[in-house]
């Protein structure tokens, strides 16, 4: 995970067993399965790191009247 990370990372387990219903108190589970719960929030540092690497371009052009063709206008052309 480039651009985010993870936070209060907790591991949950959970018993399975085959019959349906509530188990009873003496049945132990058939398997157990874990899953993980995390909070995934942004890497800002990764991000603008990213954004001003990638972020920079020159805009040329043979149109020469700027009063009529701003940057927005060329770009849409």
């Amino acid at each position: 995970m480039k651009y985010h990370q993870m936070e209060n990372i907790q591991i949950l387990e959970k018993a399975h067993y085959h019959k349906s219903g509530r188990p009873s108190q003496e049945q132990s589970p058939d398997h157990v399965t874990y899953h993980l719960q995390a909070n995934l929030v942004l890497n800002t540092q990764a991000i603008t790191a990213y954004q001003n690497k990638a972020g920079r371009f020159i805009l040329a052009t043979n149109l020469t009247d700027i009063e009529h063709w701003t940057p927005t206008d060329i770009l849409q052309e």
